[in-house]
């Protein structure tokens, strides 16, 4: 009731966004048509019968050998119990529970076609063609890892934050769980999945640049959501986008401004005759090719 009250945020098909409520409306349908809760409807229809036996439905309530604590990571030297979110708030949106191998043992499935037909498959690693900036199928993100097309998932909510993703091409999965919301998961998959293939990205070494060089970087780059604001302040340099906080940056000895502490998303400076920088090319978790956001003050 409360999403149907809600107006829409743009005409279908006209655009793309993650959508949490689309993933309550899709159980509330599978509800409507099995007669049974969706979660239950999922372990006798697709979990169950593909072996995935440490993957249910997460409610507080009951006693789960092995379920994990969740916790919050404020500082360096402040960890806390996360907050308990009881499973009916996320609902379908991200109420199930699992474990590392029975995820494994899903995309397998997937890939397969046992959990579903491969025509099926085919079209769930489908982009939508609203989805430009983020390629998005049907309950799975598409990118790409050192060249490697991906199809995978993150997930976090208070206390726990994951990863999955297949390589296709290489028959790799990488799953990556983590017990504290801090956790940069989808970086950790990344890294992870680069290490499977043969490919590691590099750990870059950060130098100390001068004041003026720093200086000389600042400004605003690129429109719209890519926009990103490069100063300096109090001795740290950052970027922020047009609506988002700021992030701290690290220069290598190659002149790369690495995000810190993820290392993998970077920008390269590009200088014209004179000097001045006129453009940054974006290189978006250490993948080309890279975004030209130029100067624009």
């Amino acid at each position: 009731m409360e999403i149907g009250n809600r107006s829409l945020n743009f005409r279908p098909g006209s655009s793309w966004a993650y959508s949490n409520s689309a993933y309550i409306l899709l159980g509330a349908v599978i509800e409507k048509i099995t007669g049974e809760p969706w979660y239950v409807a999922m372990r006798k229809q697709l979990l169950a019968p593909q072996g995935l036996v440490h993957t249910q439905y997460g409610d507080l309530s009951v006693l789960i050998t092995g379920r994990a604590k969740g916790y919050t990571t404020v500082s360096p030297n402040l960890i806390r119990n996360a907050d308990h979110v009881p499973a009916a708030v996320p609902d379908a949106a991200g109420a199930l529970i699992s474990t590392a191998n029975d995820l494994l043992l899903w995309f397998r499935a997937l890939s397969s076609g046992r959990a579903i037909s491969r025509r099926a498959f085919e079209e769930m690693i489908e982009p939508s063609p609203a989805s430009v900036d983020d390629p998005y199928g049907l309950g799975v993100y598409i990118g790409t890892v050192r060249s490697e097309t991906t199809i995978g998932h993150t997930g976090q909510i208070p206390g726990f934050a994951s990863v999955a993703l297949y390589l296709p091409r290489r028959d790799v999965t990488i799953v990556a769980l983590g017990n504290d919301d801090s956790f940069d998961a989808r970086q950790a998959g990344r890294r992870l999945a680069a290490i499977a293939i043969g490919l590691p990205y590099r750990d870059p070494a950060a130098i100390q640049p001068s004041a003026s060089e720093l200086q000389s970087l600042e400004g605003t780059y690129g429109s719209g959501d890519a926009q990103r604001t490069l100063s300096l302040t109090n001795g740290v340099f950052h970027a922020k986008r047009r609506s988002g906080t700021s992030i701290p940056l690290q220069m290598t000895a190659d002149r790369s401004l690495h995000y810190a502490p993820d290392l993998l998303s970077y920008f390269v400076p590009v200088r014209d005759e004179s000097g001045q920088v006129t453009r940054l090319d974006y290189y978006r978790d250490g993948e080309g090719p890279p975004r030209q956001l130029w100067r624009v003050r």
